[in-house]
């Protein structure tokens, strides 16, 4: 019996699945983790994000930022300006320019 394993990431439209000739757990985990990893650098080459270099002196306001534009939780948005430089979280084409505004106006240095 095959398995086959659909990841989908809605925003973006795009799909990557894989089949699995085994239905143990492990197997399937292993599975669906390659077909997440292969999805997201998919999303990554059709668009490229800019990176947070510094998040300032206000990092409090660029977390907010972060979690108001991606629908973060605050401990997420708070990794995502730890150990800087970091791509900037995945969002959707068409609101990364606001995005990108809305980081530097907040105080991050943002490449790209």
């Amino acid at each position: 019996m095959k398995v086959t394993i659909i990841v989908e990431h809605a925003g973006y439209g795009s799909r990557h699945s894989l089949v699995s000739e085994s239905l143990s757990l492990p197997t399937l985990e292993a599975a669906y983790e390659q077909a997440r990893a292969s999805l997201s650098r998919h999303i990554e080459t059709l668009y490229p994000h800019p990176v947070i270099v510094d998040g300032g002196l206000t990092r409090i306001r660029v977390i907010k930022v972060i979690r108001e534009h991606t629908g973060m939780g605050l401990k997420e948005a708070k990794e995502a300006t730890e150990g800087l430089p970091k791509k900037v979280p995945a969002i959707i084409p068409e609101k990364l320019k606001a995005f990108v505004a809305a980081l530097r106006e907040a105080g991050a240095t943002v490449s790209g």
